[in-house]
């Protein structure tokens, strides 16, 4: 604990501790390893310097040697001030190099380029140095096909366009020719035409005059064609042509004009004889196979068959002894197959008794089938109920069935359970007043309605009085049983309670007793109840547990118990995180962290916050103090280190430990980080002691992350909410 509060003080004045003005701000950035040293001589002399100087650039008329072994560090900032403006310089390894002056008297910048202060020029042979003027016109490239380049200026002729920049940037003209023209003459353009086909001016518009075409203008006319129209409409003409050696004849048909065969109608009735129609294959008819309508074909036998819908094994059948042995059957009946070819008449026979059947043979119609005997009496039934036999043939419908038919003679499962000696909890419950009672076979639940004014007894039924084993409950469920009106409950003559006892008694409100016979002479009572006797007296709830209350269960619930809200784990994962855990349910959360180690050696493990959904990598304030072979104080902004730095290895054990966030549902002010952790760092154990804040605004916690400086982890992390 000591440990952990040297830290936080350490983190605090690292950063909020104040020194005096210096000539320069130069001090050392190497903290020294060894004591003793006080606290004041820590902090006054090594870490105020150091975070000066890195705040100031480390300014100063001579260069810094702050570094280890008083030599200036690659890359460090030095601001010069031997004269105003200030130079700022970076060391790069080799010497100092400016990059910018500051006058701290104009208030200006100037940046630096190859060692000199970038200034504004008028003219320039770069075109980057200019910010106002222009460049001469020896500073401006010739132009290419590819790169842009100075060019001279072109006024062209009348007519003429330009039309090529030579490569020493010298525009060219020439006079386009027609072709090069895109569109094409306008109608207004045009000027009147006169002759067999005139036009107006202007106008793309023509006429033809009147017989003015002759036969030789007329366009040719396709071979073996005439030009007219075929359609019987108003329209151009067309060519209506004839196919070479198809003896087609020019007609009308259908209303159309064309070249084709002559219609049957042109044919007399009659004049078509058998000789005249195509030759047939022996064994052929004339009919049409092909779909559509179309002429007539020469037809096998097979595709006869098919058009007829008399294909063998589809339409009819092919010939088969089993169709032979129907075909010799004589008698009438239903036909059953009796073997291969061979065929027998059956007929339907009724049983002996509840079945009749009609037509059996199927000749008159339909075999019919009807109930008859007990069949027929239970069919013949209109009531609901149990139905029993009460003669041959013979049934009734009734809603109970008597002892003397094997039933109960009850209706209802409670009825019967009681007369038969069978009752459960449940099935009744008897209410008894401000009075002594005597509890009846039958009730399985017995219990008050009246406040006692005196101790009542309830006496037991007798154990053995329904022949078997059985259970009572017997309750206060009034709820005003006293320890002076107790309710008494006794045993029945000779009968034993609760080994050797002969009563029990509720002392308490709300009490009650659950007593089950052995269907003999002894019963077992069992307290229940809040306040019955023989209740729960006592509850160890464990070493070092106190605060806690028992409940009417005998359990302990301990006052300020951590309640596990989450287990995180994870295996080659980039983070170990929980986004749902941090609320306002408790003012303090506790992650145990177990054994999480790198898959990369020699990283350090960081805790960040979630707020606003967004993991935050800025804003910490904190401190690690690590100890082992000695000791090494760490502070971090980028997120709470609870490593030492670079030492968590990726073998052997990980990091182990606790981290408390307080109130991480606060808005009105950071959130607290402490906790302790341990881990090897492959030589021997370090011990971390680590404290900080995310100092970036005051908005709620919402989740955290553990992370690696470098590679994924794999580990597990309690969440427990603090009450």
């Amino acid at each position: 604990m000591k440990l952990f509060k040297l830290a936080g003080t350490i983190a605090v004045a690292a950063m909020l501790a104040l020194g005096p003005v210096h000539a320069a701000e130069q001090g050392s950035l190497v903290m020294p390893s060894a004591g003793p040293m006080s606290m004041a001589t820590l902090i006054n002399s090594w870490l105020n310097p150091g975070i000066r100087a890195l705040a100031s650039c480390n300014w100063g008329a001579s260069a810094p040697a702050n570094g280890p072994s008083s030599l200036p560090l690659a890359y460090q900032c030095w601001a010069d001030t031997t004269s105003n403006p200030v130079l700022f310089k970076r060391y790069d390894g080799y010497s100092w190099v400016v990059f910018g002056a500051l006058d701290t008297t104009a208030h200006s910048w100037t940046p630096y380029r190859q060692g000199a202060p970038i200034v504004a020029v008028a003219t320039s042979g770069s075109a980057a140095d200019l910010t106002a003027g222009t460049l001469p016109a020896a500073r401006l490239p010739n132009p290419s096909a590819t790169t842009l380049g100075g060019t001279q200026s072109k006024a062209c002729a009348t007519s003429n366009w330009l039309n090529a920049i030579s490569t020493s940037g010298v525009p060219g003209c020439a006079q386009p020719s027609f072709s090069d023209l895109l569109s094409s003459i306008a109608c207004s353009q045009l000027a009147a035409l006169t002759g067999d086909v005139s036009t107006t001016a202007g106008s793309c518009a023509t006429a033809i005059g009147a017989n003015k075409v002759l036969d030789t203008m007329l366009r040719q006319g396709g071979a073996l064609s005439l030009i007219g129209r075929s359609a019987n409409t108003t329209g151009n003409v067309a060519d209506i042509q004839a196919t070479a050696g198809s003896s087609c004849a020019f007609r009308e048909s259908s209303n159309t004009i064309g070249c084709g065969t002559l219609a049957t109608a042109a044919y007399a009735a009659n004049s078509v004889t058998n000789a005249k129609l195509a030759q047939m294959a022996n064994g052929s008819s004339k009919c049409r196979t092909t779909a559509g309508t179309g002429d007539p074909e020469d037809c096998t036998a097979t595709q006869m068959r098919s058009l007829l819908l008399l294909v063998v094994g589809t339409n009819v059948e092919a010939w088969d002894a089993d169709l032979d042995a129907l075909a010799a059957l004589s008698s009438n009946g239903m036909i059953a197959r009796t073997g291969a070819g061979t065929a027998a008449a059956r007929t339907f026979t009724a049983p002996a008794a509840g079945i009749t059947i009609g037509n059996g043979d199927g000749v008159a119609g339909n075999p019919t089938l009807a109930l008859a005997n007990d069949l027929a009496a239970l069919e013949g039934l209109t009531g609901t109920g149990l139905a029993r036999r009460t003669g041959t043939d013979a049934w009734s419908v009734g809603t109970v069935v008597s002892q003397a038919e094997g039933g109960t003679g009850q209706v209802t499962a409670a009825a019967a359970r009681q007369s038969s000696g069978l009752n459960v909890y449940g099935d009744s419950g008897t209410a008894h007043g401000d009075a002594a009672a005597a509890l009846a076979c039958t009730e399985r639940m017995a219990y008050t309605n009246a406040a006692f004014t005196a101790s009542r007894t309830w006496t037991l039924p007798a154990a053995n009085c329904s022949g078997a084993s059985f259970t009572i409950k017997i309750a206060d469920m009034q709820g005003t049983v006293t320890g002076v009106n107790t309710l008494v409950i006794a045993r029945a003559g000779s009968d034993t309670i609760n080994g050797s006892g002969t009563s029990v008694t509720i002392t308490a409100a709300n009490g009650g007793y659950e007593c089950s016979s052995d269907g003999t002479s002894k019963w077992s009572c069992l307290s229940m109840g809040a306040a019955s006797g023989g209740g729960v007296s006592s509850v160890t709830c464990g070493t070092g547990l106190s605060g806690g209350v028992i409940t009417t269960s005998g359990t302990c619930a301990i006052v300020g118990s951590p309640v596990l809200l989450n287990t995180v784990t994870g295996s080659g994962v980039a983070s170990l995180s929980d986004t749902t855990s941090l609320t306002a349910t408790y003012p303090a959360y506790e992650l145990v962290v177990e054994n999480v180690f790198a898959a990369t050696n020699n990283v350090t493990l960081n805790l960040q916050v979630q707020v606003s959904g967004t993991f935050q990598t800025t804003g910490y304030l904190g401190a690690n103090v690590a100890t082992g072979s000695g000791t090494v104080i760490t502070n971090a902004t980028g997120a709470v280190q609870i490593s030492q730095t670079a030492t968590v290895q990726n073998t052997g054990n990980g990091l182990s430990g606790t981290i408390r966030i307080i109130t991480p549902s606060n808005t009105t002010a950071p959130k607290a980080i402490y906790g302790q952790s341990t881990h090897t760092n492959g030589t021997f154990y370090v011990s971390n002691a680590f404290s900080g804040a995310y100092t970036g605004g005051n908005a709620a916690v919402t989740g955290f992350q553990v992370v690696a400086s470098s590679g994924n982890l794999t580990g597990t992390i309690k969440v427990y909410g603090i009450p």
